[in-house]
């Protein structure tokens, strides 16, 4: 049964299909893109949790970098520590060095010293005992021989004083004999020499 009105509207059978098809259209559309907006999402999220290719590039240059400046830290490093120990070594040296030539040089001043005070001592002894000051001739001897114990000039000037002491003042006559010894002993006189004063020692 048609009620009046119910009919088919003349010029519209289709509308409703093709309603039907646009609003099926639309949700094809908007679910498209509900799909293409969960995809970018994941794609955002993706690309927040891995580094881009410029990044990578970043961290790439870094780490050539520090391969780079590692092997020249440590080689400057070196130089530094190794110029460090020379040079605290050159100056150790040095500073001994110094100190072996100031030792050197101290006892080769005192060397020269004591052989112009011996050779003065024993030069004022023969000028006193060719002049016949025994006293002041002896004297000097002993200074000499207090400098330079094994002095042959001074050795021999001082047996040579004490035979006069001897002979003159009866002093000194016991120790003729036994310097007389030391002096053959020493090579500083010969045995005919030798002989020969101790002969003129006994008389």
């Amino acid at each position: 049964m048609n009620f009046p009105g119910q009919g088919k509207i003349p010029g519209h059978s289709g509308t409703a299909q093709n309603h039907r098809k646009a609003f099926a259209g639309i949700k094809e559309y908007y679910r498209k893109k509900a799909r293409l907006s969960a995809s970018g999402s994941q794609t955002t999220e993706q690309s927040n949790e891995f580094p881009t290719r410029r990044q990578l590039q970043y961290l790439q240059n870094r780490r050539i970098n520090r391969l780079v400046k590692a092997p020249l830290l440590l080689l400057i490093l070196g130089f530094i520590v190794y110029g460090a120990v020379m040079w605290g070594g050159n100056i150790s040296y040095s500073f001994q060095e110094s100190i072996e030539n100031s030792k050197f040089e101290k006892i080769e001043r005192e060397r020269l010293y004591s052989e112009d005070r011996y050779r003065f001592f024993v030069e004022s002894g023969n000028e006193f005992f060719n002049k016949r000051l025994y006293d002041e001739a002896y004297r000097d001897y002993v200074q000499a021989l207090k400098i330079a114990p094994y002095g042959r000039s001074a050795r021999i000037g001082y047996v040579s004083v004490l035979k006069k002491k001897c002979e003159f003042e009866q002093i000194f006559c016991e120790e003729i004999d036994i310097n007389l010894q030391f002096l053959k002993e020493m090579k500083y006189i010969d045995e005919a020499t030798y002989s020969l004063q101790m002969k003129k020692s006994h008389h």
